[in-house]
């Protein structure tokens, strides 16, 4: 977006031109002004076109056209940075090995302060400290705990202790944004507190004044006016003030909200391609096939991992030692990890790779037990998310691809047509899918089979659950099999396996029996041409799974359908002896204290994507939303009789079990109807919608299919008759979806309004309606 249209923009939304805020220009307190003439309107709001009057006010009346004036945030090379002192330090970890840390030197605070995340790699014990900090890189928070630190210089023997307070976040990477070091020959052959003090980087700690006096030395040396400032101090030099900047990008400023309106209003050019498209073709340039029929994928890389990606090697050391004391603690625990371990190894999903470089990447890796599982009780996690020395994880240098999963709302409305029904899972469908070699050493682990062994590395060889591709690279690849082989099958089998999975959950049905059987076999054989095995089996109609082996059919009589790769399941179960729906509100009693913080988290634990809750999912939100109206603090306790109002509802809770809902909506022969509702009160409103179909001996069949609540808007008070016309609105995007969801069928779509002043709305001229009924 070019600068006139940023200016028409804010013009639009009636903001302040200079603090971006809703209120007049005269209104405004902020006493900052334009960067680039000083005047009363904000930097990004600028044109370069702009003529300054002599009175030094800016006439904005008279603004020359831009329509080819481009933004840009390079600085020219005229422009002065202003350096922070940084400095780099060995902090001793709980092991007694050091990592380096980056800290930066504020003479004008009274505290030392680390971030969570440096905490966290330290694994030192911590104290509890209750406190609320102001004002630090404009950022502020409450205190999660105080550290006491050894800390050492990187050019010296030199070592001091503090204490410091751990916060979320204390800055913005420093300096803004990497430039190029000049020629500056006061700082020749010196040793640098921070060697790198043009890499933009993150912040770990921030020393106060106590330290900055300790360490002070009384060396000064100093350059040109636009030159830093060399100091010398027990850490070695430090650099400070004005200098010239070649090929500097900076972020002048950050108002979130603008920014996502002004981004979503961006249209792209024509030739440009979009993150998605980049992905599809990545993959189709890169993907290949084995002689065994396996697929072989690359990771979707961001242009500067190699210059980005730090070291990451003693911190998946430092936490594979922590997880070998928890090993140790549980023997069953130590036991099923080894045999997932030999396992992997095995299967020659990871290998020996003792030889270590730079490039490498140490993933850290941890168990999950969950007893409720039929096949597998432990899930190992691999954490790709783990922050290397340059404060980059291998999931921040990653792609994460294009969103392939599809609509779990419009997968069961589909299956639910289908008479004979069935389920099943692909076995380890993650590692049917092999990185390709030049990128497995991205995927390393640390580990050894006892404390008495030297440590090992071993690099993963297939796609791995923790990065963040593996979801689209394995449903990429079900796409691509799809693709390569479907001509050999029913067309039924491809489209199937496009369309009917569920993360690894196959979820489909056909009208007849025998295309149903027809259909299982296909997609047997389909996938098992790509090293794919299909297991789990599930049917209402048990004369499907005859001819599949004992070891591949469901030991339960239920499905629960899943959230995501971790086997969470959304409160939703179908029985397969009875062909039903059965829900739970996964509440535990608990005896905190019940929280802001608490009540959302215990609410959004339900997931209830067809809506067949709404009458329970509405009272939990309307008692969430009374709490908002309250302006409280995330921790701060409810009010008891919010509170009393909660725990009547979770008594109530269990009681859901007892609802069942039949999952096959009738005999279609291709008609079906369908009818919608709408309807609001003063607190909500609603939408649902049935099916009808007539069965072989003329009797219709009525079923919910789908609903949709929504709370009625705090901020601004709105008449019932509007809110009935949201209601409409809801019913006529839910019913939009479902038709989409079904269009194979004829369908006859029926909607009521028991509102005479929407229908009139609606039947009449939108053009002599205010823009909020007429919208």
């Amino acid at each position: 977006m070019d600068t006139a249209q940023r200016n028409h923009t804010v013009a639009k939304l009636k903001l302040c031109k200079n603090c971006l805020y809703s209120h007049n220009n005269e209104e405004c307190k902020s006493a900052k002004t334009c960067k680039e003439c000083n005047m009363k309107h904000h930097t990004m709001l600028h044109n370069v076109n702009w003529k300054i009057p002599a009175n030094g006010k800016n006439n904005f009346g008279q603004q020359a056209s831009s329509s080819q004036q481009q933004a840009s945030n390079h600085l020219s090379l005229d422009k002065t940075e202003i350096l922070l002192t940084t400095t780099l330090l060995k902090i001793k970890a709980y092991d007694g090995t050091y990592v380096k840390l980056r800290a930066l030197l504020d003479q004008g605070s009274q505290v030392n302060l680390i971030t969570e995340n440096a905490a966290q790699v330290l694994r030192l014990p911590r104290k509890r400290f209750a406190a609320t900090i102001s004002g630090v890189g404009s950022v502020s928070g409450d205190c999660r705990g105080q550290l006491n630190l050894s800390c050492k210089s990187i050019n010296s023997e030199y070592d001091f202790e503090i204490q410091a307070l751990i916060m979320k976040k204390l800055t913005n990477n420093l300096p803004n944004a990497t430039f190029e070091k000049s020629n500056w020959p006061h700082l020749e052959n010196l040793k640098l507190a921070d060697p790198d003090f043009n890499i933009s980087r993150p912040i770990d700690l921030l020393l106060g004044a106590d330290v900055y006096s300790d360490i002070i030395l009384n060396g000064v040396l100093k350059g040109s006016c636009q030159s830093p400032v060399a100091q010398q101090t027990h850490l070695g030099w430090i650099l400070c003030g004005k200098m010239k900047t070649f090929n500097c990008h900076v972020t002048l400023v950050n108002f979130d909200e603008l920014t996502k309106y002004w981004e979503s209003e961006e249209i792209q050019n024509s030739e440009d391609i979009s993150k998605g498209d980049q992905c599809e073709l990545f993959y189709s340039e890169t993907v290949q096939r084995a002689p065994d029929g396996k697929y072989i994928v690359k990771m979707p890389l961001r242009p500067d991992l190699k210059e980005k990606l730090g070291s990451s090697r003693p911190i998946a050391v430092s936490q594979f030692l922590q997880l070998e004391k928890r090993l140790a603690k549980n023997k069953k625990l130590s036991t099923m990890y080894k045999e997932f371990i030999r396992e992997y190894a095995d299967l020659g999903h990871m290998k020996l790779s003792p030889h270590i470089t730079y490039a490498d990447c140490y993933l850290p890796h941890h168990g999950v037990l969950k007893e409720s599982s039929t096949t597998t009780k432990l899930r190992v996690v691999f954490n790709a998310s783990q922050k290397t020395s340059s404060g980059h994880s291998l999931n921040s240098l990653l792609e994460k691809g294009p969103n392939l999963q599809k609509d779990i709302q419009s997968l069961i409305l589909k299956w639910r047509t289908y008479k004979f029904a069935f389920t099943a899972d692909i076995e380890k469908m993650y590692r049917c899918v092999w990185i390709n070699d030049d990128q497995q050493h991205l995927q390393k682990i640390i580990w050894r089979d006892s404390p008495e062994q030297p440590l090992q590395e071993y690099k993963l060889c297939t796609v791995t659950y923790g990065t963040k591709p593996a979801p689209w690279l394995a449903l990429r690849t079900l796409k691509q099999l799809a693709i390569d082989d479907g001509h050999k099958y029913p067309t039924a089998a491809a489209e199937v396996l496009e369309n009917h999975f569920f993360v690894d959950d196959l979820v489909s049905g056909e009208r007849s029996f025998e295309t149903a059987m027809e259909l299982q076999r296909s997609l047997i054989d389909l996938l098992k041409g790509a090293g794919m095995n299909l297991r789990k089996w599930s049917s209402n109609y048990p004369t499907l799974l005859e001819d599949l082996p004992k070891e591949q059919i469901s030991t339960t009589n239920s499905f629960d359908f899943k959230i995501d790769e971790t086997s969470k399941t959304l409160g939703l179960t179908w029985n397969t002896n009875s062909d039903t729906f059965h829900l739970k509100w996964p509440v535990k009693q608990s005896t905190k204290q019940l929280t802001k913080r608490l009540l959302l988290s215990e609410i959004s634990k339900f997931y209830d994507p067809l809506g067949w809750l709404s009458p329970v999912t509405i009272t939990a939100k309307l008692l969430f939303q009374k709490v908002w109206t309250l302006n409280m603090d995330w921790d701060d306790e409810i009010p008891q009789n919010i509170e009393k109002e909660w725990q009547k509802l979770k008594i109530e809770l269990p009681f859901i079990r007892n609802i069942t809902l039949k999952r096959w909506i009738g005999e279609t022969k291709q008609d079906i109807e369908l009818l919608g509702f709408c309807d609001a009160s003063e607190k909500a409103y609603a939408c649902v919608i049935y099916s009808r179909v007539t069965s072989s001996n003329e009797v219709p069949v009525i079923t919910l299919l789908v609903s949709r609540t929504r709370v009625a808007p705090i901020a601004q008070k709105t008449t019932l008759p509007r809110l009935e016309l949201c209601g409409a609105l809801l019913l006529a995007k839910l019913m939009e979806k479902t038709q989409k969801a079904l269009s194979e069928y004829n369908l006859k779509i029926q909607a009521w309004c028991d509102s005479q002043v929407v229908l009139a709305w609606l039947q009449g001229d939108t053009a002599k309606r205010d823009a909020y009924i007429s919208n």
